[in-house]
């Protein structure tokens, strides 16, 4: 046990308290013990504070209820807390997809300590009904700067000085702040990947809100930062930008309205003939 880190877990909440509650008995099924759990509660009004005043699980917890800048703000102050080796953070209604999971990730650790590592998700609807996932072979840097892979923050483990010395998360960035550390990180060491699923992610929020202009733009302004531009010029990357954008939302479209039409068309051919 003596070489074996204490991973530090962070989860955000706001106003979701059966989410919570779901994410807490998750990290209790854990067959790991060496666990710090720090919860972040941006100031609920559903019972959250209430049960937080009683929450004594049988690791170290440490949790905070008051306002915050979003949800990637909480989550820095979260990070702040933690006294940990590693880091994951695992936000309100997302779970540990088996109760192995740290211990395979502390093992793993233990005999390399690499610095940041990830596995897979697997995706949930609201009625917990699975949607496939994600898997990573592994580690694409210039893919991940492109947007066309990334680095899933609910199944990404971080040595917490990497993570403090990376400077955490640049709220500048928005919803995608979780990819932008990914890319930094990825500047300065290659992470190990894990071909298995670490925890299963509750579809909805603010990824599923946006629009793919402003995805691609925040993408930009992540290359543009970090001297990563398509040629090296912001023309051609602007250029790679819209073009992006404008893929994705027309396939969107076709998903939405074009196939559907098309297989009800097939479907009434096919009753007529």
């Amino acid at each position: 046990m003596d070489n074996l880190p204490v991973i530090s877990i962070v989860t955000v909440t706001m106003n979701d308290f059966d989410g919570l509650v779901r994410t807490a008995e998750s990290i209790a099924q854990q067959d790991y013990e060496l666990i710090q759990h720090i919860i972040v509660d941006g100031g609920s009004s559903d019972g959250t504070a209430e049960w937080l005043a009683t929450y004594q699980p049988t690791y170290a917890a440490r949790t905070i209820s008051e306002p915050d800048d979003g949800i990637f703000d909480a989550m820095n102050k979260g990070a702040s807390l933690a006294s940990g080796d590693l880091l994951i953070f695992m936000n309100s209604a997302d779970v540990f997809a088996t109760p192995t999971v740290l211990s395979q990730v502390a093992t793993n650790w233990s005999e390399v300590h690499w610095k940041w590592a990830y596995g897979q998700l697997e995706y949930l609807s609201e009625n917990l009904v699975p949607q496939g996932r994600s898997r990573q072979v592994q580690h694409a840097q210039r893919a991940l700067e492109l947007g066309l892979k990334f680095a899933p923050h609910q199944a990404t483990f971080m040595d917490t000085t990497f993570f403090q010395q990376l400077g955490g998360f640049n709220l500048k960035f928005d919803y995608a702040c979780d990819q932008e550390l990914a890319i930094r990180a990825g500047l300065s060491s290659d992470p190990v990947i894990f071909d298995f699923i670490v925890a299963k992610f509750l579809l909805g929020g603010t990824h599923s809100q946006t629009t793919y202009w402003r995805r691609e733009m925040i993408y930009h302004r992540m290359r543009s930062c970090h001297a990563a531009l398509v040629g090296n010029m912001v023309f051609a990357d602007l250029t790679y930008t819209y073009a992006m954008a404008g893929y994705r939302e027309a396939r969107k479209y076709m998903a939405r309205f074009v196939q559907p039409a098309l297989r009800k068309t097939m479907r009434t051919n096919t009753h007529d003939s």
